[in-house]
């Protein structure tokens, strides 16, 4: 956020703020892959022209039961190195997304809307799936998505980013926009997705109408989700549980040992 303030230099526009409120960063080009990826075979679908990147992972016992991962903003199907292995142990495969703009995925740009009709995509060319496992903004994705009729399993949510409306007025003010500013923004808004369809995609507002069980992983020192955020989603989900980790924050969250076996059994069972 403090980069983005930099390169605005000043007052920022409407324009310019949904501009950047679509536009992920992206990772180093020095960015060293996992060596667990060696493995993966790289699949690519289109979507709205531009080429979205897979990595699948077949566990040498698999009996062709598959997990989809999705990352979160600015992130991509590398942050879960740690969990793969846990399920090509327990013989299941995987199939992890970069989304538009993220990772080796083609793009200019990403939002919830777009990734949960691209998840509908991957469900369709390659689901279904026994389980999903995503990450902060991933979880609202999937959200969208198995609203709509993804045949997603079981579901993990790690660090759930949940509010929509409340995440886009934030980042706007942020980036100094207030008063006729901050309203054009909501405009702006309205246009690209619709404000109803913006407010009835926040997870909460979703969760009465979830058959899938679901997992939510969430750490007391996560500074990027409010913990009423992430009550009101497991509170609202009619089958879902909560687990409290200290001390990983939002990211660290990924790379913890527990925190993976967790996911891994609750999609499996096993």
């Amino acid at each position: 956020m403090r980069l983005l303030k930099r390169i605005l230099k000043g007052a920022a526009t409407a324009d310019q703020v949904i501009g950047h409120f679509r536009t992920p960063a992206r990772p180093p080009r020095n960015a060293v892959q996992p060596p667990i990826f060696e493995r993966a075979e790289k699949i690519r679908i289109m979507d709205q022209g531009d080429a979205i990147t897979l990595h699948r992972f077949r566990s040498p016992l698999s009996i062709e039961r598959f997990v989809l991962f999705v990352h979160g903003w600015g992130g991509r199907a590398w942050n879960f190195e740690g969990f793969i292995s846990k399920f090509l142990e327990k013989r299941y495969g995987v199939i992890a997304v970069d989304l538009p703009a993220h990772g080796d995925s083609e793009g200019s740009f990403c939002d919830g809307l777009r990734s949960a009709k691209l998840i509908q995509n991957i469900c369709s060319e390659i689901g279904p799936f026994e389980g999903a496992v995503a990450h902060s903004f991933g979880a609202a994705a999937v959200n969208l998505a198995v609203f709509d009729g993804a045949p997603l399993g079981r579901i993990v949510h790690i660090a759930p980013f949940v509010n929509i409306p409340h995440r886009a007025i934030e980042f706007a003010m942020c980036l100094g926009l207030e008063g006729d500013a901050l309203t054009e923004f909501w405009k702006l808004c309205d246009q690209n997705w619709g404000i109803q369809r913006m407010l009835n995609s926040s997870g909460h507002v979703l969760a009465p109408y979830m058959s899938n069980s679901m997992l939510t992983i969430w750490d007391q020192d996560d500074s990027e989700i409010p913990e009423r955020h992430v009550k009101s989603l497991v509170n609202s989900w009619p089958e879902a549980q909560l687990h409290t980790t200290h001390g990983l924050g939002h990211v660290k969250i990924l790379a913890d040992e527990k925190v993976q076996l967790i996911t891994s059994v609750f999609v499996t069972g096993n």
